[in-house]
């Protein structure tokens, strides 16, 4: 794991040792809460609960839009996932508008709950690799008392002093460690980032994008998608919606990602489709069924792979992307036949599908 910036006023060891050996998340979003909260704010004290609200602004994303496994030891997945459900909420909702809804929902049991759940130990948790030794003996429920002591006492221990006290459902950050995390605070994030999908690779070990998907859904880059498609209706004439298959207009096109950004998070050619903007709407995050339109998926999918290579030399390096999949130049990919250009692609399909499967993704969708 990365390092993180040197302080010869403070235990930084300490904080190191907080992400030794972690068995779940809370940990991670905690302190990324923190930071975000110190990045927003020039106040030194914070509400427990508006800060686990904080982490659940983060893990949102990762839960409910990309449907990432946390591990049978983490408890996010099954509140968040309730919460999700019981407000009706959009899995890509803007992280503001996702707070506000859950700020304004406080007397709401799941929330409640939620909150209590991760209220009751985390904040205090953190705090153990200061108080090894008030902690050593001490039986499970009686740890909290004994952190929450001896952090409002710590601060007279300038040699080993924590970054917060806690008392009465606040933490309130000394001024040393608040002063380090802010002039810190891009290395600290990166930290905890790196940390994080560190602990989820282990947990989704052959989910694509795995870097991508700790963040809010970022806007897709679809120009050169557009222009492609535009370039190939211009040379072959109509196009037709594999899903629909009616005729489209260049002015009611709309780009499908077949296997869903969400899952991929990428906008290659290779995977991209001209629709209808109702039918895209429509099939939203799910997988399309495979016996209905893989075979309508490859055929369109070689057909403008080599209109576009042979009408456009000036623009073939948007071609590029199939490379990637196909393990050939354009040329080499230029030559395959039809049903030689579909195998590859359908390789490169079928596990795709099979992994968003077992994630939990919607599949079989058809129009």
């Amino acid at each position: 794991m990365m390092n993180i910036p040197f302080d010869p006023g403070l235990p930084i060891q300490k904080l190191s040792g907080v992400f030794n050996n972690t068995t779940n998340s809370y940990k991670f979003y905690w302190f990324l809460a923190i930071l975000n909260t110190v990045k927003k704010s020039n106040k030194s004290s914070f509400k427990i609960d508006d800060l686990v609200i904080e982490m659940i602004g983060e893990i949102w994303y990762p839960i409910n839009h990309y449907k990432l496994n946390f591990g049978k030891l983490d408890q996010f997945s099954n509140g968040i996932t309730q919460l999700k459900s019981e407000f009706n909420i959009e899995s890509n909702i803007d992280k503001k508008d996702l707070l506000k809804i859950i700020q304004s929902n406080k007397a709401n049991s799941i929330v409640i709950q939620l909150l209590n759940n991760f209220s009751r130990y985390v904040p205090f948790r953190f705090l153990t690799p200061w108080f090894e030794k008030e902690l050593r003996g001490i039986p499970d429920h009686q740890k909290n008392k004994i952190i929450s002591e001896s952090s409002m006492d710590s601060p007279f221990h300038p040699s080993n002093f924590c970054p917060y006290a806690i008392a009465e459902g606040t933490i309130t950050l000394h001024p040393q460690w608040r002063s380090y995390f802010y002039v810190h605070l891009s290395i600290l994030q990166k930290f905890v980032f790196w940390g994080l999908v560190i602990y989820l690779q282990k947990n989704n070990p052959n989910v694509p994008g795995l870097t991508e998907k700790i963040f809010p859904p970022m806007l897709r880059k679809l120009t050169n998608a557009i222009f492609f498609w535009k370039e190939v209706a211009k040379v072959d004439g109509n196009i037709f919606c594999i899903y629909s298959n009616k005729e489209m207009s260049l002015e009611n096109l709309s780009i499908d990602h077949f296997i869903p950004w969400s899952f991929v998070t990428h906008d290659q050619l290779w995977n991209l489709i001209p629709t209808t903007r109702s039918v895209n709407s429509s099939k939203g995050n799910n997988f399309p069924s495979l016996p209905e339109y893989l075979d309508p998926f490859v055929e369109i999918q070689h057909k403008a792979f080599k209109v576009f290579l042979e009408n456009n030399q000036n623009n073939k390096k948007l071609l590029y992307d199939y490379t990637t999949i196909f393990k050939k130049d354009l040329e080499g990919i230029a030559r395959l036949n039809s049903e030689e250009f579909g195998d590859i692609l359908k390789e490169n399909i079928h596990p795709l599908y099979q992994i968003g499967e077992n994630m939990g993704f919607s599949t079989d969708w058809t129009l």
